[in-house]
């Protein structure tokens, strides 16, 4: 019984964790893409901090973004960005990754997925002959 709420527990929390690593894979894909101007940079020890200016609808957005050392920017560039269409304010600057995680999420969810399968069956027949054997 205790090996079965085990498998019970491990099965829902990466069930949990698969919906999550989807719906922030696909969470990107309704983004559209902008364009930003760099309006200001103040450089630190590892890097810079820069200020982003970009427009949606005719209303002016700003945020910040971090480059690590070695990162050429300069005033006014402008760099292109994609934007949440339903929250403006919620931005990234690289959407190409995505094709990695949807790598991962199939690759991890398959290797995890065919043996949780296999188990499941195998449970749900021990369970079966111990009723038949009553």
């Amino acid at each position: 019984m205790k090996k079965k709420i085990s498998f019970i527990l491990v099965l829902l929390v990466f069930i949990v964790s698969l919906i999550a690593t989807i719906y922030s894979i696909f969470r990107f894909v309704t983004y559209e893409k902008t364009t930003c101007t760099v309006v200001d940079i103040e450089s630190y020890r590892d890097g810079k901090i820069v200020q982003l200016q970009y427009t949606v609808d005719g209303n002016v957005y700003e945020r910040e973004s971090r480059y690590g050392r070695g990162k050429s920017i300069k005033m006014g560039e402008e760099l292109s960005i994609w934007y949440d269409p339903d929250d403006p304010y919620k931005t990234v600057r690289v959407r190409d990754f995505a094709a990695f995680y949807y790598l991962l999420a199939i690759m991890g969810g398959g290797l995890f997925l065919i043996p949780s399968i296999g188990l499941l069956i195998k449970f749900t027949n021990r369970i079966n002959n111990k009723r038949e054997n009553k």
